[in-house]
């Protein structure tokens, strides 16, 4: 009998056991939350971890890139080509001479004129608008003379054509404006019961000027640019101002800003 109880024990025990054991495993009796440490969290070490490339310092093509990898415009280098069209704003002083002769206005008259003037000019990718004034000095003038004064200005508008890489250019305009002319004579022949100088207005006409030209130009620099001119003068209206048609040169010294 004893014998008989021990058996059914054993076999009670061996068959437990296995059970208690899936239980476990299928976590039915055990809390269904597990702990784990996060995969994110673990720490990466130094030389696995990502090594980023060192920006491009433009060392070696010198398109102006700093070292911290960003564009520096100050290194940018501007290279002219060998054709190219002027912009920005220039002012200067003109000096020119005249085939025009004082005598052919009157034999009293000896010499020869020297206009002295200023323009200014603007331009635009080539075209050029601005404006110009001369007035003529005559040295030496005739003691029979009382005053002489021969001016013009006006609307220049014209194009700039650059080459060389921007060190020469030329340059046709056309002055649109107008003009005038007066002499004033002194007359000792003629006496005046008063005793007074005698005066006579021996001509004195405006007219209306167009004068083409064209002029040459070296630019040293940016801000300096010499032009040879050359400008054809065509008054217009006026009583004679047909001899007043005469060709001028001389020189123009522009100062200012542009390229």
């Amino acid at each position: 009998m004893n014998r008989l109880l021990l058996s059914l024990l054993t076999i009670w025990m061996c068959a437990a056991i296995p059970a208690v054991a899936q239980m476990d495993d299928d976590g039915s009796g055990q809390d269904d939350t597990t702990a784990v440490d996060s995969l994110y969290n673990d720490p990466v070490e130094p030389d696995t971890a990502y090594e980023y490339s060192e920006p491009y310092d433009g060392s070696d093509q010198g398109y102006g890139y700093s070292d911290e990898g960003e564009y520096d415009y100050n290194d940018y280098s501007y290279e002219p080509t060998f054709f190219s069209t002027r912009n920005g704003l220039m002012v200067g002083p003109t000096i020119q001479f005249t085939e025009l002769r004082p005598k052919d206005l009157d034999p009293d008259l000896s010499g020869e004129f020297v206009f002295f003037g200023a323009d200014i000019i603007a331009a635009v990718n080539g075209f050029l608008l601005g404006g110009g004034w001369s007035s003529a000095t005559l040295y030496d003038l005739s003691p029979k003379y009382d005053e002489l004064t021969f001016s013009s200005g006006g609307f220049i508008t014209g194009y700039d054509q650059q080459f060389l890489y921007q060190k020469f250019s030329i340059r046709p305009t056309v002055m649109i404006g107008g003009g005038g002319i007066t002499m004033i004579k002194k007359r000792p022949d003629i006496v005046d019961s008063t005793g007074r100088e005698i005066l006579e207005r021996y001509r004195d006409e405006e007219y209306f000027l167009l004068r083409p030209g064209i002029s040459l130009g070296f630019a040293p620099n940016q801000f300096f640019d010499i032009r040879l001119t050359a400008d054809y003068n065509y008054p217009i209206g006026g009583d004679k101002v047909s001899d007043l048609r005469k060709l001028s040169y001389g020189l123009a010294l522009m100062i200012g800003l542009g390229r």
